[in-house]
């Protein structure tokens, strides 16, 4: 005769969240960092184009707050509006870092592209924000 049973619960097991690691912090830091110094290059360049001000006000934000989400596992927001940011950055992030400077001419923050360390430079920020950002976008439970 069993006195007490146990309540059955509906949780999954061996689909555990992990939790980031300290890159993710510091790499969150480092890009908040320069975004904040960006109203210098206003004051450097008066050629800023209209692309930059997209950048400036709508991605630059949803890369922010994407990262950080990321970086500290927080989901404040549903996995669709994490979908719907991966979706309308991956296509913005190609043509303003890559279409943009180096096929139409135009330069980003004033600063005419050439083909330098900033082909290095500008992977090395995309390509992790693009994982954080696909993170999110999956469903936390798999």
């Amino acid at each position: 005769m069993e006195i007490y049973k146990a309540p059955e619960s509906n949780v999954e097991t061996g689909k555990t969240q992990s939790t980031p690691s300290v890159f993710w912090k510091i790499f969150f830091w480092i890009h908040f960092i320069l975004i904040l110094l960006i109203p210098f290059i206003f004051i450097e360049s008066p050629e800023i184009h209209y692309l930059d001000y997209i950048d400036i006000g709508i991605f630059l934000p949803i890369v922010v707050f994407s990262l950080f989400c990321y970086a500290y596992s927080k989901r404040p927001v549903s996995t669709t509006v994490f979908s719907v940011f991966f979706y309308l950055y991956i296509p913005w992030a190609l043509f303003y870092e890559l279409i943009s400077p180096y096929v139409l001419g135009i330069p980003s923050y004033g600063e005419d592209a050439v083909i330098d360390f900033w082909l290095v430079i500008i992977p090395i920020f995309l390509l992790p924000t693009f994982f954080a950002q696909y993170s999110l976008a999956k469903s936390p439970n798999g």
